[in-house]
């Protein structure tokens, strides 16, 4: 009954009002890996694949999102690829619902995903698009995942940060075939023979084009005293979080500034850090987990309080007044990797000392900020505001097919092969 059906759809135009994925999609429920059904699915994608101008496919580009955070990663990039006549899709991990450290973090992106106001991009599931053995031109994410080989035919990789170097910089970067990144320092850690190159950091676009939230709104969410000095408390999640032993110095600030706590989305989201989050939420109004308005929260800061979160190399390129809050179980490294050396560079503070101090220390902040000002360049490239443009040309000349290939890279692909087997 259904391969009839897909015939009729293939032979006759009087039948194409009917919604032929959905009959599709409940076929393979069906007839799970049905070679035949896939065939005529396929016969009709490429029968209804939709032109360029110049009469060229029109290709489209899946973005991975495991978490909220990821779409704005990549919000830039796919703005400036539907400029340029590409289709972009949302992809999601639905397999984290089925765990419960996840869950939450999967529920909060669906229901992000429902309210966001925009009609030109369509959101699947990874579930879905491997049951109807679709494939895309081309794959962007932020880091390796098992499900990411069977949905595409070529993979991008974008930088999401550069804290915590052995996870940045780790093997699993020889799967994609081009990676896009902020500056020279993370180029050099990854570069195999032209496989990367630096478009800067595509999510800082409207940081640099001043294209953010409203401030004053921002204000009254959070009730800020305009007679108060502002500090953003933004500190990481797991064991190297400062919130079990600094919160009650971070509380007692309240009295003389106005506090915003932004949780990290392990904070806000994972099971394992419920009584973190729950501790803050009980301590403090002026809390949020929202992805959206970091370049709000920084343009209304007088301070940035940090410990061990990738947000600090945010704040380093927002040239914002650091502070780091150092745990007391932490161990100082030094294996002289990023996050060890930018944190020479800051102003970082063991239990015990008075913040207050530090905060009213004017003089330390502007000599930081003289300190970091040379590291921006090797950081962060690019600061111009057209890093998502960047991006979406990389992205487009390699499903072109104009860089790259197997033949021309073969450390790359031997090393890919002996990891991953393909």
């Amino acid at each position: 009954m259904f391969k009839y059906a897909l015939l009729l759809h293939l032979e006759f135009e009087s039948v194409r009002d009917w919604d032929i994925d959905q009959i599709t999609n409940i076929a393979f429920s069906y007839y799970t890996g049905s070679q035949e059904l896939a065939y005529l699915y396929s016969l009709i994608k490429s029968d209804s694949i939709e032109l360029q101008s110049n009469g060229s496919p029109v290709r489209t580009v899946g973005f991975f999102l495991e978490t909220t955070f990821h779409y704005y990663v990549y919000e830039s990039i796919i703005n400036e690829l539907l400029n340029k006549g590409i289709n972009c899709h949302l992809v999601i991990n639905d397999y984290f619902q089925e765990h419960s450290e996840t869950s939450y973090m999967y529920d909060d992106l669906m229901e992000f995903l429902q309210n966001l106001d925009r009609n030109d991009i369509d959101a699947y599931t990874v579930s879905m698009i491997m049951k109807n053995h679709f494939k895309y031109d081309c794959m962007v994410s932020c880091y390796y995942s098992n499900w990411l080989n069977e949905i595409a035919y070529k993979q991008v990789r974008v930088m999401y940060g550069l804290a915590k170097d052995t996870w940045n910089f780790a093997w699993w970067n020889v799967f994609y075939d081009k990676i896009l990144c902020y500056g020279r320092y993370d180029y050099n850690r990854l570069n195999i023979y032209n496989n990367c190159v630096i478009v800067g950091n595509p999510k800082f676009d409207k940081w640099f084009k001043n294209k953010f939230d409203n401030l004053e709104e921002i204000k009254e969410k959070f009730l800020i005293d305009e007679n108060k000095k502002t500090i953003l408390y933004a500190p990481t999640y797991g064991h190297l979080s400062s919130i079990d032993d600094w919160i009650d110095d971070i509380k007692e600030l309240e009295k003389d500034y106005n506090i915003i706590i932004k949780m990290h989305h392990g904070t806000a989201f994972r099971e394992s850090e419920q009584y973190r989050r729950e501790k803050i939420l009980h301590n403090f109004n002026n809390v949020t987990s929202d992805q959206s308005d970091l370049f709000s929260l920084f343009a209304i800061s007088d301070f940035v309080i940090s410990d061990n979160s990738g947000i600090i190399f945010d704040a380093i390129l927002a040239e914002q007044n650091i502070l780091l809050l150092n745990p007391t179980s932490q161990v100082l490294r030094k294996d002289g990797s990023n996050e060890v050396r930018i944190r020479e560079k800051i102003i970082n503070l063991e239990k015990g000392d008075d913040l207050r101090l530090y905060l009213k220390d004017n003089n330390l902040f502007i000599k930081q900020k003289s300190e970091l000002f040379d590291v921006l360049y090797n950081l962060d490239q690019f600061r111009d505001g057209n890093s998502g443009s960047r991006a979406a040309d990389e992205i487009i000349s390699l499903i072109n097919g104009e860089k790259s290939t197997a033949k021309e890279n073969p450390f790359l692909y031997s090393l890919r092969k002996q990891i991953f087997g393909f």
